[in-house]
């Protein structure tokens, strides 16, 4: 009888233990989740951007005509995104 009960709770502690491990791992995957979505969100945007290549090398774009203008020296102006068809 004494091993018996030993033993269930030695099972009930590598059980509640086991729990614990699941929920960390839980808890990073969902971390690991969010950040790939936000990965996904920014590579969708980077998909759409109105680019076309010209010349050798190099990329043209569509920008916002009044749209803000970011970096240091204000060098930087956002692209148009091209429209998405219904089919997509």
């Amino acid at each position: 009888m004494g091993i018996a009960s030993a033993t269930m709770l030695v099972a009930g502690v590598l059980g509640l233990g086991a729990v614990a491990y699941s929920v960390g791992m839980i808890t990073e995957k969902r971390t690991e989740l969010a950040q790939l979505r936000a990965s996904i969100d920014y590579l969708d945007r980077v998909s759409r951007a109105d680019l076309a290549p010209c010349g050798e090398g190099r990329l043209c774009a569509t920008f916002e005509k009044n749209g803000p203008r970011y970096g240091n020296q204000r060098q930087y102006r956002a692209i148009n995104l091209r429209a998405t068809s219904d089919s997509q």
